[in-house]
């Protein structure tokens, strides 16, 4: 398996990433600012929810553009970039709320939403970052249960 580092950490993830993050901080923010304390932790939850769902239908569209290539990569460092801009607004959420319960149901919820668009994403992705060798793959996989 030969990996492209240049393509999963090129300047187009660095910007996809750049983007995303300064997008979720300032929703952040801005959600800690005008958004009632008691629905804080919900409204950036759903926030950072949303701007993955947009990060991934972006993908999703280039698919379809002659002019753009839809890549797996890009919806990951979308996604990584929403985490990370939406960590100084959540630790402020903590800091100040009250309530500090977890939605374990709305995240397995969401999980069941985002799961299938990755792979989907990761089937259509128009540049792949590695090359599988099949046949290499098989031969590990019969060694592996001890038939190779």
């Amino acid at each position: 398996m030969a990996l492209d580092y240049q393509l999963m950490f090129g300047i187009d993830k660095q910007i996809h990433f750049i983007f995303f993050a300064g997008i979720a901080w300032i929703t952040g923010l801005f959600i800690l600012l005008l958004v009632d304390r008691s629905r804080w932790r919900k409204t950036l939850m759903d926030a950072g929810f949303a701007l993955v769902i947009i990060g991934i239908l972006e993908e999703y569209r280039q698919y379809f553009d002659a002019s753009r290539s839809a890549e797996f990569l890009d919806a990951v460092a979308n996604l990584s970039g929403v985490a990370v801009g939406l960590i100084f607004p959540f630790f402020l959420c903590i800091v100040f709320s009250r309530s500090r319960g977890i939605e374990v149901r709305r995240s397995v919820t969401r999980s069941l939403i985002l799961v299938p668009l990755f792979i989907g994403l990761f089937m259509i992705n128009e540049r792949p970052f590695f090359v599988l060798n099949e046949t290499l793959l098989l031969n590990h996989f019969l060694t592996l249960i001890g038939m190779g």
